[in-house]
């Protein structure tokens, strides 16, 4: 349903920057929770934290997603139809050329420059990947396949067939589980303000992350394999 721009006008405010802020909090984020399986708790924090944290590698993609990922949220009333549209706005609107250049400026080569513009769409369409449809038997296997029907996502992790086999990059596919779970722990910071409630949402993710991970490598890194492994019972 169409909405009106005057109307969503400030809940678009507010959620920018109830991100920028949860972005901002990432590097401080183990002084901020509390959970009584502190052990996974602190693994998964250290799987967040980023060596480069001042490349502009990181934080290009992460500050140009959170002020674009809700503008389709003025077209919009349903959440993921507006995620929709901020993606495809970014095209239309060629925010990707536009982000491209300014990380061009900031250093970036032509190659990971276009690479970030990727990061950012992927964020914008699946940054909930792990907090949407929760309550699935199977999970893990259900986020997989979503995301695979996501050109951009086959793009990315560097999907190609070969000999008549479908494969996939190690690295590509472990890149985007790392931005994947920092995008949903922006999201989580951004909407829960309970300490144990933001531990436990950001465990279930990192769970599933180890969950896919764990399923990339049984693959051997075939696509099919990779959707079977995470069938399975």
């Amino acid at each position: 349903m169409l909405r009106n721009l005057d109307k969503s006008a400030k809940e678009i405010v507010d959620a920018i920057c109830a991100k920028l802020e949860a972005t901002l909090e990432l590097p401080a984020l183990i002084g901020l929770l509390s959970q009584p399986d502190q052990a996974l708790l602190t693994e998964a924090l250290d799987y967040l934290s980023c060596p480069k944290e001042d490349d502009p590698v990181v934080w290009g993609p992460r500050l140009v997603w959170v002020f674009s990922g809700d503008l389709g949220r003025s077209a919009v009333d349903d959440p993921v139809e507006a995620r929709e549209v901020s993606r495809s706005w970014i095209d239309e609107w060629l925010l990707g050329k536009i982000t491209a250049g300014v990380l061009k400026d900031m250093g970036l080569d032509e190659s990971n420059a276009w690479r970030s513009v990727r990061k950012v769409k992927l964020l914008v369409r699946h940054s909930r990947w792990c907090l949407d449809g929760t309550t699935q038997a199977n999970q893990a296997a259900a986020v997989i396949e979503k995301l695979l029907q996501d050109a951009d996502v086959q793009q990315f992790i560097g999907s190609n067939r070969y000999q008549g086999v479908l494969w996939f990059n190690k690295e590509s596919f472990e890149d985007l589980m790392w931005w994947l779970f920092q995008g949903a722990v922006i999201e989580i910071l951004a909407e829960e303000e309970d300490a144990s409630a933001r531990a436990e949402s950001i465990l279930g993710c990192f769970r599933l992350v180890k969950r896919l991970q764990e399923a990339a490598e049984k693959s051997d890194f075939q696509l099919a394999k990779l959707a079977g492994a995470l069938s399975a019972k």
